[in-house]
């Protein structure tokens, strides 16, 4: 299995700017924490985003979870999303490797427990997974994945339950 490190950058409503970093085997679903430096020149050991930040809300996404690509730049997050309690509260954007974009804004409470829980993927099968960020009429998050093989027909279903796409 190769590994790959995911770096992103969150704003939040004191001010301070948050550096996420992590290493992550690929195809293993993981959580993304932060780097021994946050804000400018404070350093701590990394951490969960909710028990860092808790109560204080994400204003901004600075830089979305984004992949170095391994070791020859072929890796990708294809999924990322900050978790409560097993649930998904909130999908998050994905950035690619070199590619920067403006900021995101985002209005989002953290809660004590709150964890960034992201996928990575790495070869040529995996680049192939397609996945689908979703939010219902009444504000639920979902993401759903699949990996098209052979020429049939595939399902998209729930990266947590299973359930297929409409169920």
């Amino acid at each position: 299995m190769t590994t790959q490190t995911v770096t992103a950058q969150l704003m939040l409503n004191t001010g301070e700017s948050v550096a996420l970093s992590s290493t992550f085997t690929d195809g293993t679903q993981s959580e993304l924490q932060t780097s021994g430096v946050v804000g400018t020149g404070g350093g701590i050991s990394a951490t969960s985003i909710g028990t860092f930040a808790d109560g204080k809300m994400i204003t901004a996404i600075l830089q979305p979870p984004s992949s170095s690509g391994g070791s020859d730049g072929n890796g990708f997050v294809s999924y990322a999303y900050i978790a409560r309690r097993g649930a998904i509260v909130a999908c998050l954007p994905v950035g690619q490797l070199g590619v920067y974009s403006e900021p995101v804004n985002m209005a989002f409470r953290l809660q004590a427990g709150d964890t960034i829980r992201c996928l990575t993927l790495y070869s040529a099968a995996q680049k192939r997974q397609v996945a689908l960020n979703v939010v219902t009429s009444v504000g639920t998050n979902a993401i759903f994945s699949v990996t098209p093989t052979g020429a049939g027909n595939n399902n998209l279903t729930h990266i947590l339950s299973g359930q297929s796409f409409g169920e």
